[in-house]
């Protein structure tokens, strides 16, 4: 029994040795990342604390003007910072961003690349959504990473760089009142699979970011859609109780948001670890998510579908109730000494 014991725990240890993932040093100023949808939340932290703490020469992709100008002027080492005016939408925007890169890094190549861009709406019942919102979601959530990981291939080749897909944890458990934007991120993650075995002989990594709540302000994109709600009020009452219970709730789940620090932390991991993970989990309430989606599906299905009906003459707030900007909240800025707006 005692060498059974002994066998397992250095099996063990050879094991933990050879999953090991240790920082490697970078050329500051010279070894060059990408980061898209960097004007605010996780992107935005992502840009200021690798550029700043780390010493990456950044390329911050925003689609408008100025919000670059609002970068230039947080950063504090503004000649790392570069920015770029990228739409993932718009091929003819990533295309001019690639040649501006690949001017600067020359044949050094890309060392990473984070998918970061996404949008959300619906939140609501699938049988209020309609067919452009699917289509929008995914036009940004999924093909725009698809889109600007081909278009700087060449580069991350060169480099034999990491690419960092911003999926999040309704990409591997689907909720209900959580679409399209879940299946987006499902999407997503398949692709990151794909790429990740089609590029290995490349030495090109993929890793894939299963964020939980983060700062960010991306939950003042929800209210459009959900105004559907209101218009369906009735009918929601008679045939989705649960979602208009689950509206109390949703502001105390937000106050669960962890700093988008974490993330920036995992992206430098990922981009400099000698042997990153496939897939990082972080943010707030993803332990809850991971666990639950262990659990077999008839047994989530029963606990969702023990909705709480809602009093005919309750009031109900159809409106995420969270700060305008919620991610100026996020201690990272008054930890690192970042003057935001």
């Amino acid at each position: 029994m005692l060498r059974v014991c002994v066998s397992l725990v250095s099996a063990y240890s050879l094991y933990r040795f050879w999953i090991r993932n240790s920082l490697r040093k970078i050329r500051t100023g010279t070894d060059t990342i990408v980061i898209t949808g960097a004007s605010s939340g996780m992107g935005l932290v992502t840009a200021l604390y690798l550029c700043d703490e780390i010493g990456f020469q950044v390329f911050a992709c925003v689609r408008k003007s100025e919000d670059g100008v609002k970068i230039r002027e947080i950063v504090k080492n503004k000649n790392r910072m570069k920015i770029l005016i990228l739409d993932v939408t718009k091929q003819e925007t990533i295309d001019k961003a690639v040649d501006i890169v690949s001017q600067t890094v020359g044949d050094s190549g890309l060392y990473g690349l984070f998918n970061n861009a996404g949008t959300v709406n619906g939140n609501i019942p699938l049988e209020y959504l309609k067919s452009d919102d699917f289509m929008w979601l995914f036009d940004v959530n999924t093909l725009g990473a698809w889109r600007v990981t081909n278009s700087f291939l060449p580069l991350l080749r060169k480099a034999k760089g990491t690419v960092v897909n911003n999926s999040s944890i309704s990409g591997f458990y689907a909720g209900p009142y959580n679409q399209p934007y879940s299946c987006t991120k499902f999407a997503l993650e398949s692709i990151s699979d794909s790429q990740r075995r089609e590029l290995r002989s490349s030495g090109v990594r993929v890793v894939v970011l299963q964020c939980g709540i983060i700062f960010s302000e991306i939950y003042n994109k929800m209210n459009t859609t959900r105004k559907r709600l209101e218009t369906n009020l009735s009918h929601c009452r008679k045939y989705y109780p649960g979602k208009l219970h689950a509206l109390k709730n949703e502001s105390q789940i937000i106050r669960m948001a962890h700093s988008a620090e974490v993330v920036a932390r995992t992206i430098d991991k990922s981009f400099r670890g000698t042997n990153p993970d496939t897939r990082y989990v972080v943010g707030g309430f993803s332990g809850i998510v991971s666990t639950a989606s262990l659990l077999p599906d008839k047994m989530l299905d029963a606990i969702f579908s023990n909705e709480k009906a809602v009093p005919a003459d309750a009031k109900v707030d159809f409106a995420v109730t969270c700060d305008e900007e919620l991610s100026k909240k996020d201690p990272f800025f008054s930890k690192y000494g970042y003057k935001y707006g």
